[in-house]
């Protein structure tokens, strides 16, 4: 699983950021139902937690309503052997890598 941060507009029109899970081939599996908060441990990190919300602003906005039919009436996807767990810092890596190539 992956994530990456979007942003999502709700049904009374309020807009906000979320976070967005993926399967590895891109398939959305979920998201947070509540919008994330900008606080962190140091200034180093709330900059680029800053940075991976810039990014969300430079994608398409996202319906909730959208959304929640979207993975409403996808099929659910089961575990294979072949699924591993993934080191948070090799995640963090490849979201900065991402968040690169969304800059150029």
């Amino acid at each position: 699983m992956i994530w990456t941060y979007r942003v999502f507009r709700d049904p009374i029109g309020r807009y906000s950021i979320r976070e967005v899970y993926y399967e590895r081939d891109g398939t959305m599996i979920g998201y947070s139902q509540e919008p994330v908060t900008v606080v962190d441990a140091s200034l180093e990190d709330l900059v680029r937690l800053l940075t991976w919300h810039q990014a969300a602003l430079d994608l398409p906005v996202l319906s909730t309503e959208e959304v929640d039919t979207q993975l409403a009436t996808q099929p659910v996807r089961r575990p294979s052997p072949s699924d591993k767990n993934i080191p948070l810092s090799q995640v963090l890596a490849e979201l900065e890598t991402e968040a690169e190539l969304v800059k150029v």
